[in-house]
Order: C-alpha cells, then sequence, then structure tokens
C-alpha cells in the first residue's frame, strides 16, 4: 500500500529558514520534491481521492512559501498534476459553499 504524504516535518524546518536565503532552502525542496515525485509514482492512475489529498499538501507547501511551491512545480515531472490538483480543490471547495450544487448549464 502506498504511503501517505506528510509533508509537516520539512515544512517545519523550512519555517525556521529566512525566505531569501535560498541557498538553505534547496535541500528541502530537493527532499519534497522526490517526495511528491515517488507518490504520484506509486499512485498511478491517482484517484479523485489521493488527488485531494495531494493538492491539501500542495497548499501547506504553498501557504509556507510560494518560492519553494514555485521551485517545486518548476522542477517536478508532473506539474500537470500539481494543477489539476489544485484545480479540483477549488472546485470542490466552490461546490461545497454552493451547497453541494454547482449551476447547470443549458
Amino acid at each position: 500500500m502506498p504511503e501517505e504524504l506528510n509533508v509537516e516535518p520539512i515544512l517545519e524546518q523550512i519555517r525556521r529558514i529566512h525566505p531569501g536565503d535560498r541557498a538553505k532552502l534547496s535541500p528541502f525542496i530537493d527532499k519534497l520534491l522526490t517526495m511528491l515525485d515517488s507518490y504520484l509514482e506509486e499512485n498511478k492512475p491517482i484517484n479523485e481521492e489521493k488527488l485531494l489529498a495531494f493538492a491539501q499538501e500542495l497548499e501547506k507547501i504553498n501557504e509556507t512559501s510560494y518560492y519553494v511551491y514555485n521551485e517545486l512545480r518548476a522542477r517536478t515531472k508532473f506539474p500537470h498534476i500539481f494543477d489539476r490538483a489544485l484545480s479540483l480543490l477549488k472546485w470542490r471547495r466552490l461546490n461545497k459553499k454552493l451547497g453541494g450544487k454547482l449551476p447547470r448549464m443549458k
């Protein structure tokens, strides 16, 4: 069974580094990249539930450091999955706000 993602320990270390010190962020970016790409490789094809969990982890990374997220997005083998995951998460939240009913197009 594929392992679940837990980026929180790495994000804690990133929070302790000054955002402008990009040289010190590089090893953590490499660790996150390896972790995220491995997760996507192990879960091919990725189902919607796992894609939402993945998007929540990406969102944590983005909230912690926009620079780190952009570097991950630029270096990953799966940039389209990053985009799709975050898009799905946003649509799910919008749908929930609308009471679970998206407007129908005629």
